[in-house]
């Protein structure tokens, strides 16, 4: 697992989480900024199995990236919304998730099925178990269910559960 999120970000306690309790290692990389092919030859040298990834990372890489990266099963995508153009070039060569948690959820609210390349704005997924998740609008009347919404959704996101922070 590459540890790509700063400490002081909350996505750094899931990556933490998905390798350190499974026995995995989390590589983590030199201080400064990593993106591009000093991004794409740290993930192909540490030979990295999963990682998540802030779409604007994940667009640095270079083009042919995608096919290059062998050791790459799961590739998570978060904190930002994903385009199709993203998923497009990803999903076919990696198992890719995208996962939706505003910081008041405990870093993920929301996560999808594996991604397609169908075109489309990728979903933001179903609630993870034992929570929920709600859409509304500016008037906080509930919008459709987040299974239907994509990323691209103008409405507000609302997590529910006991994980999610309060004021």
């Amino acid at each position: 697992m590459l540890a790509f999120a700063t400490p002081s970000f909350d996505a750094s306690v899931l990556e933490l989480c998905m390798a350190l309790p499974h026995g995995a290692r989390l590589v983590v990389p030199r201080p400064g900024p990593l993106l591009g092919a000093e991004l794409a030859d740290v993930l192909r040298a540490e030979r990295i199995t999963h990682t998540l990834l802030p779409p604007a990372a994940l667009a640095t890489l270079p083009a042919g990236t995608p096919g290059t990266l062998p050791d790459l099963k799961t590739l998570i995508v978060g904190a930002e919304a994903c385009g199709a153009d993203l998923v497009a070039r990803w999903a076919p060569h990696h198992r890719m998730v995208n996962s939706y948690g505003p910081t008041e959820a405990t870093v993920v609210a929301t996560w999808s099925a594996p991604l397609t390349a169908d075109g489309g704005a990728p979903p933001i997924g179903r609630p993870l178990p034992a929570t929920g998740a709600y859409v509304l609008d500016a008037r906080l009347r509930p919008a459709p269910p987040v299974s239907r919404v994509n990323s691209g959704c103008p409405d507000r996101r609302w997590p529910a559960a006991t994980s999610a922070a309060r004021d």
